[in-house]
């Protein structure tokens, strides 16, 4: 990442960043985890000191032994509270729609591949992007999301991309890499309808695309969601803290460093990927508890096993994920291709 565009020596080359989406409804998960967080890795996990919780699933909070555990290493509250992910749905239009035309007028690089785009249809060609962020581990801005997008070619082997991303403002630039074999599928996309039983408490979206997964779910809407998943009072409010940061959102809640932890962790991004023995193993996420589980399976047979999945009276349109514990979340299900549920 360019920020400001133009800085290629000052370009952020290190934070861990996965954009996951599915292929037709435009259903995205993104997590952007920095060096040294105890989330990006099994390794950096376990060298924090972190055991895997399947329970952590439930996104209300960390448990005693890694609150401890981040507070005994310095710096790591921070890294926890400088993460960042947000999930919604991506729109994008043909051609640049921005009204100023910046991104095309001062990225060189884009201007290049949106020409050579004009040439051929080997890749992506110009098209202006907004993603909506339904929910964020971060405050909201205030601003809305769009960028200018073009790519490079397409390979033809397997699929890999090299994608070109400019603000609207040309305030900065996002070089992607999309991985091979990831866009013929199978896709899925599902949206949260409802947890424990109440509808509209939280929002959160799972996506697939091949074998690459990810799934987040926000923080609470209400006080009464909040209150009866027994998360840290407040937590709902962090959507209303417009333009600052989480760290400066949680301190104005909470002094308190394992406080601070639990209202970060009532957000949840998770990302991973199904092996060849189709276990969805979570290799990232916002909660390093989770790093070494698998997302979904047979709470019977699978050890660190997060859920699993039931079909609902609504057959194909919903599906339920029980979760280690017992509380349930049901899904409406948004886009199934190549793919099928409940998973086992």
């Amino acid at each position: 990442e360019e920020d400001p565009l133009g800085d290629e020596a000052g370009a952020d080359r290190s934070t861990l960043v996965l954009w996951t989406q599915s292929a037709s409804s435009g259903v995205y998960v993104d997590i952007r985890l920095p060096v040294g967080s105890p989330g990006r890795s099994i390794e950096e996990a376990q060298k924090a000191g972190i055991v895997p919780r399947p329970s952590a699933i439930a996104a209300n909070g960390f448990s005693n032994n890694a609150k401890e555990r981040l507070q005994q290493q310095g710096g790591l509250v921070d890294i926890i509270l400088r993460q960042k992910s947000f999930s919604g749905e991506l729109v994008f239009k043909v051609g640049d729609t921005t009204s100023s035309g910046e991104a095309v007028k001062k990225d060189r690089i884009l201007a290049e591949l949106a020409a050579e785009r004009e040439t051929d249809s080997k890749g992506l060609s110009l098209c202006t992007c907004f993603w909506r962020r339904d929910i964020d581990y971060q405050p909201p801005s205030g601003g809305l999301d769009i960028g200018v997008c073009a790519s490079d070619q397409v390979a033809e082997d397997d699929g890999s991309v090299l994608l070109r991303e400019t603000g609207d403002d040309a305030s900065y630039a996002e070089g992607w890499f999309r991985l091979p074999h990831t866009d013929k599928g199978p896709f899925m996309a599902l949206e949260l309808l409802e947890e424990d039983g109440k509808t509209g408490s939280r929002v959160g979206y799972w996506v697939r695309a091949g074998t690459r997964f990810a799934y987040s779910i926000g923080r609470p809407n209400t006080p009464e969601a909040e209150s009866a998943l027994k998360m840290y009072k407040g937590s709902h409010s962090i959507s209303g803290c417009v333009g600052k940061v989480l760290s400066e959102a949680v301190s104005s809640m909470s002094g308190n460093p394992s406080e601070m932890l639990d209202i970060a962790a009532t957000y949840l991004c998770a990302c991973g990927e199904i092996n060849s023995e189709q276990t969805w193993i979570i290799n990232h996420s916002t909660n390093p508890e989770l790093v070494g589980c698998s997302m979904v399976g047979s709470l019977e047979k699978q050890n660190l096993c997060c859920s699993q999945i039931t079909p609902t009276d609504d057959g194909a349109e919903e599906v339920e994920q029980v979760l280690v514990g017992g509380l349930k979340r049901r899904w409406k299900i948004v886009e199934l291709n190549g793919c099928s549920l409940p998973i086992v």
